[in-house]
């Protein structure tokens, strides 16, 4: 049961992405993704581990001939000192691959669709022991130079008790 008087802070996370290659007619954009977080949170009020985390990825991208589609897929690995989380025994690591599509209605919004793929994050509890799926599908919105925006609607399927049931995805990015 979370318990405590902390006052909201989770844990904060730093991300970094580099796009490796640009793509071209043959080859598609490749971009590596690193992400991590310092255990500011209090655990037992379910505002973060308690534990600092790293993860790692790796993101393919390839228009599909001269056509508004992009194909994208990718995978990474989490990583956390964590044993448990609230009495749970927990996985050091976590597996994640996704395979999506993007539909650029125009050079500044698209509609995306996408599925991922989680390893379980538990050793032994129930469907927490199991792999997750969810799929979502949304817009991305380039509001401004280098500034993106990004909704959508998250519903997990298959197993429905190891995932947000439904969650709402809302994201601000900014290129450098």
């Amino acid at each position: 049961m979370a318990e405590g008087d902390s006052w909201g802070l989770g844990d904060v996370n730093g991300f970094a992405a580099w796009q490796v290659t640009d793509g071209s007619a043959l080859w598609p954009l490749v971009m590596l993704q690193g992400e991590v977080s310092a255990p500011t949170g209090d655990a037992k009020e379910l505002r973060g581990l308690g534990k600092p985390s790293v993860s790692a990825g790796v993101v393919l991208a390839k228009r599909l001939w001269n056509s508004p589609f992009i194909l994208f897929g990718g995978g990474g690995i989490f990583y956390s000192c964590a044993d448990e989380f609230l009495g749970i025994a927990v996985n050091h690591e976590e597996r994640s691959g996704l395979v999506g599509l993007e539909c650029q209605f125009s050079p500044a919004l698209s509609f995306i669709v996408q599925s991922l793929s989680s390893s379980p994050v538990a050793h032994d509890y129930y469907a927490f022991s199991k792999a997750s799926h969810e799929v979502s599908a949304g817009l991305k919105w380039q509001s401004i130079d280098h500034t993106v925006m990004e909704f959508s609607i998250v519903e997990n399927v298959g197993i429905f008790k190891n995932s947000a049931d439904i969650a709402i995805h809302l994201s601000l990015g900014r290129r450098f």
